[in-house]
């Protein structure tokens, strides 16, 4: 373990980033406090992230047993991931690559965000009754709320892989 928390220490001493220099800390931390391994330090981080969306419902428990499993873990939970972390993330707690492809890709990245409209975290598109009762100003309505919607979407996730 003291070569683990050497290793990720001069991580830190190297970086200029702030937050990987805090997400270090708070793994070394974790590693001494809790006496377990760096990966399992790792997992004990992404599982504390404050906004990640979990398959903690009916739907997401149909769709974990629905898409099985890939070197036992679920599928459809390591899609989940895969939208809301990068991938060196992924890799260092699950110390392989994955990347979900077509319905799986689909359905997984559908339920992120329709939990995070639920949850609040994606601000729903809105337009001013003043912008619309203006007759000056001739939008397409629907269209313009897809393309906001898609915008946000496409700003929330880390699209390929």
């Amino acid at each position: 373990m003291l070569k683990e928390i050497a290793r990720i220490s001069l991580h830190v001493m190297n970086s200029n980033d702030e937050e990987v220099m805090k997400a270090c800390l708070e793994k070394i931390w974790i590693m001494s406090i809790e006496n377990v391994s760096e990966s399992e330090a790792s997992k004990k981080m992404n599982d504390k992230q404050k906004d990640k969306i979990k398959a903690d419902d009916d739907r997401g428990a149909y769709l974990i047993k629905k898409y099985g499993t890939y070197k036992g873990h679920s599928k459809f939970k390591l899609a989940l991931d895969f939208f809301q972390m990068s991938n060196d993330r992924f890799f260092e707690i699950y110390k392989f690559n994955f990347v979900p492809r077509g319905e799986l890709y689909e359905v997984a990245r559908s339920y992120i965000t329709g939990r995070q409209l639920s949850k609040g975290l994606i601000g729903g598109a809105s337009i001013s009754a003043d912008i619309l009762s203006r007759s000056v100003m001739k939008i397409d309505v629907s269209s313009s709320i897809a393309n906001q919607i898609r915008n946000s979407v496409n700003n929330s996730f880390r699209l390929g892989g």
